[in-house]
């Protein structure tokens, strides 16, 4: 509990008794549990709880706080003995007797906040009763919980959301006094905070209103899904603008709803489609505060799977903490979680490492560090080489460069000006033109490698494209010193660097006939040519050829979704196709099977069938989004198709629990632990796109034979075979 009035910022002891403790309450209150009644008529100690207590306490409550109440209910709930204060918003009705004393703030003819303030004082150590509590606590919700929030904002001394964030209660201490036996007042106070916009400063409303905070109210046409999978469905659905308008505000009520029913997935969807959009105004009007809103409510779902090093988790509060999104910028913390990440990749499924991803962690890791770097601390320094170490291993051009200048300075190590010359090479190949400019200094003095004004000029010309007018002052200085056919030389060597630097990526160079970089497997979802694999299949391809059969057909890449690994491909010509099913009607320990093409350099390219069932209806820690199955997948199945016992598509295989991983965390080898993302989500990528859409198969209803369902899978399953951007 607060030291002062109203600033949460930390907490009273919680030990001792009330003396006596009771609260004033409207008359209609006669029905609460007898427990209730003695504790108001009690002239003897009453124990106290603790907050943990009264949130259990609040588990189980129904209704009794009426907001939304018109004012005829009010009066008939409350009596006729009140008066009316105008506020900047509506109306204060203030209803006080022998028996009660509430306020009740109203705006346009609607109550949204009552008050109750104790008519017993309480000692200072303690909480409230819990029967008052709970009498005041109960909402029209008989399923909802209370959890606490943060107060500070809303400067009370408690602070407790209903989970279906329809309700707020406030716990405030009227004032506090010295050490002792002295006894002081307290109030509470329910309130919408969807309603509350800008309560008059004489209510005891919080006096920073909803929007200032950032809250995002919860639309009034939101209704509450089946359950929390349909919720992130739903909520991905309207922060993507998949098949619906783009509703930020929509989508985090589902995400909110996902979250509070046990889905601790949503949160870093909160983090990343709501909050993230709000901070840097990305397809929405800036908001800051929603921004910070949004992370205050996911921060501690996020901390302890990535204290465990969970790589989503560090990921996601990485960014949130070296960015600023929603909380002050913490460099040492951002490169904490950035490094577990960076250096996780046998925590992911074998087949879907993100290295794409983990390489742009890499830059902005070496970022953070070349800042914490510049830190007092040794501690910090430490941690900056460490990942900046970390960093350059996955070929950051930042960090590379960084580097060679610790090792030329001596900077906190021992001095090394080969050490030096080597990260500066690697960095100046891979473009930082900062970097370039030091190499060619390193050449031109002989510091670290042989002199050499040749290679030396090589690198001036190449970095002072970049118009640095000290580069371009120390290359023409250079120059003088050497002869014109050094000069054309080393003229030449820089166009040669730059020729190859520059070529476009969609330019394919190699033999025809060369060898596919990569493979996956891939099913037909139409009958005019429309596929879907996993994304990482394809990402980054220059080139897609489908294979059916014994001819092969190029592919083009129509949309993707790369959070859920998901690619839609575009073929020409007729082909078979596979109906998709309903993942949310999958049972545990049902039957499915996979087709696709595993190890081709090794087992060929003929399409291999494995059998097994659902093992789980959630992924990797819980996650929502995926099946964990028993069927037997390879490097190869990426993108095969999850086949229920009538045929319908439920779910496409996309990974395995890396063993090697499994067994430094667990010191246990996984067996057959494979994972396949659910097909709704797949389902949503294609509402985006109609002339897919439209055509689907219907979905197979009837009992098939296990023969015919077979077959139907092997001529609507494709080899997707892959060639890189070099």
């Amino acid at each position: 509990m607060g030291n002062s009035p109203g600033d949460g910022a930390a907490r009273r002891s919680l030990a001792g008794r009330n003396r006596i403790a009771g609260l004033s309450v409207a008359p209609t209150f006669g029905n609460m549990s007898s427990a209730y009644k003695n504790v108001k008529n009690a002239t003897g100690p009453v124990p106290a709880i603790t907050m943990a207590v009264l949130l259990s306490v609040l588990s189980a409550a129904t209704a009794t706080a009426k907001i939304g109440e018109t004012v005829p209910q009010l009066l008939k709930r409350f009596g006729r003995t009140y008066t009316i204060e105008n506020t900047a918003s509506g109306q204060l009705y203030k209803f006080r007797s022998q028996s009660l004393s509430v306020d009740v703030s109203v705006i346009k003819t609607r109550s949204v906040a009552e008050t109750y303030y104790s008519d017993h004082p309480l000692d200072s150590k303690d909480e409230p009763p819990s029967d008052i509590v709970r009498a005041i606590l109960r909402t029209n919700n008989p399923t909802a919980r209370w959890t606490e929030i943060e107060s500070a904002p809303l400067k009370a001394d408690h602070a407790l959301r209903s989970s279906d964030s329809k309700l707020i209660a406030l716990l405030h201490y009227k004032s506090v006094q010295t050490d002792g036996d002295t006894n002081f007042p307290w109030t509470i106070t329910v309130y919408d905070p969807a309603a509350v916009l800008d309560i008059d400063s004489t209510s005891s409303v919080n006096q920073t209103s909803a929007s200032a905070r950032g809250d995002i109210p919860i639309p009034t046409n939101f209704v509450e899904p089946a359950d929390p999978e349909t919720a992130i469905e739903q909520g991905t659905k309207y922060a993507q603008g998949q098949g619906v308008a783009k509703d930020l505000v929509m989508a985090t009520a589902f995400y909110l709803w996902a979250l509070d029913h046990g889905a601790t997935f949503a949160a870093r969807l909160l983090c990343r489609n709501i909050a993230a959009p709000y901070a840097f105004g990305d397809g929405v009007q800036k908001s800051p505060a929603h921004a910070k809103w949004i992370f205050e409510r996911c921060r501690a779902v996020l901390e302890k799977p990535a204290h465990n090093g969970d790589p989503e988790s560090c990921l996601t509060l990485g960014l949130f903490y070296g960015f600023g999104i929603g909380t002050e910028r913490n460099c040492s913390r951002a490169v904490n979680l950035f490094l577990t990440f960076v250096t996780a990749a046998d925590r992911f499924p074998a087949e879907s490492r993100p290295n794409e991803l983990r390489s742009a962690a890499a830059q902005d890791l070496a970022h953070w560090s070349v800042e914490l770097m510049s830190t007092a601390s040794a501690s910090d320094r430490k941690l900056s080489m460490k990942a900046l170490n970390a960093a350059a291993a996955l070929n950051s051009d930042v960090a590379e460069g960084e580097l060679g200048l610790i090792y030329s300075t001596g900077q906190g190590v021992t001095r090394d000006p080969v050490k030096a010359a080597e990260f500066l090479t690697r960095s100046a190949e891979h473009g930082n033109w900062q970097s370039q400019h030091n190499l060619a200094m390193m050449y031109r003095d002989g510091v670290g490698v042989l002199r050499d004004y040749v290679e030396s000029l090589k690198w001036y010309n190449v970095a002072a494209i970049h118009g640095d007018k000290t580069t371009l002052y120390q290359r023409d200085l250079l120059e003088r010193m050497m002869g014109p056919t050094q000069v054309a030389k080393a003229q030449e060597m820089a166009r040669a660097f730059l020729a190859k630097a520059k070529a476009a990526p969609e330019v394919d160079s190699r033999p025809v006939g060369d060898l596919p970089t990569q493979s996956g497997t891939g099913f037909f979802v139409t009958n005019n040519g429309y596929l879907l694999t996993n994304y990482h299949v394809v990402s980054g391809a220059r080139k897609i050829l489908i294979q059916i059969g014994d001819r092969s057909v190029p592919a083009k890449t129509v949309v993707t979704d790369a959070s859920n690994d998901l690619a839609l491909l575009k073929a020409d010509g007729p082909t078979a196709s596979l109906p998709l099913g309903d993942s949310r009607h999958v049972s545990l320990g049902e039957s499915v099977m996979t087709i696709g093409y595993p190890n081709i350099d090794i087992q060929g390219t003929a399409a291999k069938l494995t059998k097994g069932e659902i093992s789980s209806l959630t992924g990797v820690q819980d996650d929502p989004r995926m099946f964990q199955i028993s069927v037997p997948i390879q490097p190869g199945n990426s993108g095969g198709p999850l086949i229920d016992e009538k045929g319908n598509v439920v779910g496409i295989t996309s990974g395995q629990l890396n063993a090697l991983g499994m067994l430094k965390a667990e010191g246990s080898l996984p067996q057959n632990v494979n994972y396949a993302l659910k097909i709704s989500y797949a389902e949503l990528l294609l509402d985006g796109v109609p002339e897919a859409k439209n055509k689907l198969s219907p979905r197979v209803t009837a009992s098939m034979s296990s023969t015919d369902v077979i077959e139907n899978g092997r001529k609507a399953t494709a080899l997707v075979l892959v060639w890189k951007q070099k």
